[in-house]
């Protein structure tokens, strides 16, 4: 059954069926490259076409774009019989060849890292990547401007990388040490300081390469579903746990380099200090989100299980001391409305009563503008403003709905999508922008002139499929041979499309697909300091 995946930029969907994956351009919508990887794979493993592969697609994974950029590629996970790896794809003009990573085992996740070198590179927007084994056993940070796999970093607590806000050239890992006694260990990954709490590893990428900044022991042991947040001016770092003990949440709070008071030896290794910590003992699951008001930064939580009388728990960081609590009365939002019970076509109706009595909220989210909440059967949000560090919060829509799957925002409108429709909530007003038959799976919403356009993701009986609700807005200028090719379904091993690359390669792209002969290992931690104990080793 096929999947799709919409990219970064929003101009792109990738469709995946069997062993294939097709790149559609959304608007205008053609066909724009088709890629076979049952050919790609015997064609690098030197396989007969008598060797059945049975190839499964695992995973489609845009690269990261900037806000006015356009995606050139994306990488592809396959399991075939005994054969892992990850295939990336590059549709820009010089692209040739897929570039294949061979892997061990089953591949989990892949996260792109943002930025390509300053001196040069063959690639746009991207050039590493980091892969994340099904086991979690270790993460691997692979460069394609480079011939070899850079490092792996063991044991990574989570499938995804931690992303700096307003600063691609930074990243982290979170790792759980391992004793590093011999080859054998290493290669296993063997844990014998369970006890040990984990190091938050820091990494600046220089475009073709990412190095070490600093490896921070963390002074707590969180549980494996504590969040993991940046603020949004990407200063602060907070961890939020609700479930590390029976009632209640643990909140700590840190600087980039997670120093605070007390001197150090070394900046770029030791125990993490928080600048705020703070536990809280009452009720049983609790959710965190960042806010940002006039400049002063908090920190709002907020029990998943509530009734009509809400309580908001509001942390200052821009005062230390304060934390109090705030009590909203979700019965008295301005805007209430309910959807109809209907086979038909999703509709709401305005009315004046609120019909849920308690709510069981899954997700918090904020703006900058407005902070929503979502549950089971409810959506609500929330104005909220500000005197000093006094926060308060007033009900300004509530939706009665069924479940909702996701929360955007685009300009001062809220987004909301369900699994048969998409709602817009804008200027006190709630309208339907797209249904669904089936069952939509995700939202991309681009700017078209202004105006939200909306690309979406549809699980089908025949397998996912993608649709377009608005226009989105071209501004380019390619006049490149390739973008003659563009207009037309042309598959990838096609002669036009081979001969406009032929004619599209210049010497500067040749020379800038670099290969790098120096030892790509950008680190040890023995290297120029001693490594403390149980401090995680990144290995070739």
């Amino acid at each position: 059954m096929g999947q799709a995946a919409i990219s970064h930029c929003g101009h792109y969907v990738a469709l995946a069926e069997s062993a294939a994956v097709s790149i559609h351009r959304i608007s205008p919508s053609f066909q724009l490259r088709h890629f076979d990887l049952d050919r790609d794979i015997r064609r690098h493993y030197n396989l007969s076409l008598l060797i059945g592969l049975n190839i499964s697609i695992t995973g489609i994974y845009w690269e990261s774009v900037k806000s006015s950029e356009q995606s050139t590629k994306l990488a592809v996970s396959i399991n075939a019989k005994d054969i892992y790896g990850v295939l990336i794809y590059d549709f820009s003009p010089n692209a040739s060849n897929p570039v294949v990573i061979e892997s061990e085992s089953a591949i989990e996740s892949v996260s792109w890292l943002l930025g390509v070198s300053k001196e040069g590179s063959a690639y746009k927007n991207c050039s590493q990547l980091v892969l994340f084994d099904h086991l979690r056993l270790e993460a691997r940070v692979y460069s394609l401007d480079c011939t070899r796999m850079l490092f792996t970093i063991p044991k990574p607590v989570a499938s995804s990388v931690i992303m700096r806000p307003h600063n691609d050239q930074f990243w982290s890992i979170l790792s759980i040490p391992y004793f590093s006694k011999n080859s054998t260990s290493r290669s296993i990954s063997v844990d014998l300081q369970a006890d040990n709490h984990p190091y938050l590893l820091h990494f600046k990428n220089t475009g073709s390469r990412s190095t070490l900044l600093a490896s921070l022991a963390l002074d707590h042991q969180p549980s494996s579903s504590a969040e993991i947040k940046w603020d949004p001016t990407g200063n602060w770092i907070s961890f939020f746990d609700s479930n590390d003990s029976i009632f209640g949440y643990s909140l700590r709070v840190y600087n980039t380099l997670a120093l605070h008071g007390n001197s150090i030896d070394d900046l770029a290794d030791h125990m993490a200090q928080a600048t705020l910590y703070h536990t809280h003992d009452k009720k049983n699951g609790w959710l965190s989100s960042w806010l940002v008001l006039d400049g002063l930064l908090f920190i709002a939580a907020t029990p998943t299980n509530s009734s009509k009388s809400l309580e908001i728990r509001i942390h200052s960081l821009s005062f230390l001391s304060i934390r109090y609590s705030v009590t909203v009365n979700v019965g008295k939002s301005e805007n209430v409305w309910v959807q109809e019970s209907s086979d038909e076509q999703a509709s709401y109706r305005r009315t004046d009563v609120c019909p849920e009595d308690s709510f069981k909220w899954s997700n918090f989210k904020d703006s900058g503008d407005r902070s929503v909440l979502t549950s089971d059967n409810s959506v609500l949000i929330l104005r909220r403003q500000h005197h000093d560090a006094i926060v308060k919060f007033e009900p300004e829509a509530f939706i009665s709905s069924v479940r909702c799957l996701d929360v955007q925002f685009f300009n001062n409108s809220v987004a909301l999508l369900f699994h048969d429709h998409v709602a817009l909530y804008e200027n006190e007003t709630l309208s339907i922008k797209a249904t669904s038959r089936y069952s939509l799976v995700e939202l991309k919403i681009t700017d078209a002139l202004g105006s939200p356009a909306f690309t979406l993701t549809e699980q089908t009986p025949e397998g996912q499929t993608w649709m377009q609700k608005g226009q989105v807005s071209e501004e380019t200028n390619d006049d490149s041979s390739m973008s003659i090719a563009d207009k037309f379904s042309y598959k990838e091993d096609s002669k036009v499309v081979n001969l406009l690359k032929e004619v599209q390669k210049s010497e500067w792209g040749r020379a800038a697909r670099r290969r790098l002969s120096e030892d790509t290992d950008t680190f040890h931690l023995n290297y120029k300091r001693k490594k403390p104990p149980g401090l995680p080793e990144l290995q070739r």
